[in-house]
């Protein structure tokens, strides 16, 4: 394991959906979307990965060849298909640490290892699309409560239902459920959301990983 110390970087990340639209803005989206990105900067920074969220799940991403140079450093454009629901879309440029004097990278206050890897990033705002066509901007966390209101907390019902969802409001369901006394590492719950679908299965495994890693956290804290 390595230890990552991460700083923000003096480049910009730039994105545009449909042609018009930026951080902050609600989109109409009703069918595909088109994400142009820009990465800009100085040429004693280096990017070489660009990557785009939607809903915090990577869904693209590319190499940066010729990161060092100033100015543009990457610029292209990815069609993603027509959403289900509303997601928020954001781009993360990302290079190597600055080890020069004028701007050297800390290493991390908390390391947990002598090996440290040292990264620089560079971030674009949100930018909502509302798939839902409701005019408002609905996150994940919202969804779920509305499937598991729905399902009537039946949490078969609730697996059922997630087969239109992303993994992101897969995990927020699964937090849900398991709040309410439905243990989602069970070998039936698991089974249920194979059969929904890989996003949902994937949206359980890590949401049940995540909650297992906490409770071991909790018992060493003791």
């Amino acid at each position: 394991m390595q230890s990552r110390s991460f700083s923000p970087v003096s480049w910009l990340a730039d994105i545009t959906v449909n042609d018009r639209y930026g951080p902050g803005d609600l989109v109409p989206a009703k069918g595909e979307v088109k994400v142009a990105v820009r990465v800009l900067g100085p040429s004693w920074t280096t990017a070489d990965k660009v990557e785009l969220y939607a809903n915090g799940i990577k869904v693209r991403e590319a190499h940066i060849a010729e990161g060092n140079k100033a100015g543009i450093k990457w610029q292209g454009e990815w069609t993603l298909p027509r959403f289900r629901h509303d997601v928020h879309l954001v781009v993360i440029a990302s290079g190597p640490g600055v080890r020069e004097l004028y701007w050297p990278i800390a290493r991390p206050y908390q390391p947990t290892s002598p090996v440290v890897t040292r990264r620089v990033l560079g971030s674009t705002g949100a930018v909502w699309l509302d798939a839902d066509g409701d005019g408002e901007r609905t996150s994940a966390f919202v969804y779920a409560q509305r499937l598991l209101r729905e399902a009537k907390d039946e949490w078969s019902h609730v697996v059922r239902a997630l087969a239109d969802y992303d993994e992101a409001t897969v995990a927020q369901a699964a937090g849900l459920l398991q709040a309410r006394g439905v243990s989602v590492g069970t070998a039936e719950v698991r089974e249920a959301a194979r059969k929904a679908g890989p996003q949902v299965e994937r949206g359980f495994q890590a949401f049940a990983e995540a909650w297992r890693e906490s409770q071991i956290a909790r018992v060493d804290a003791r």
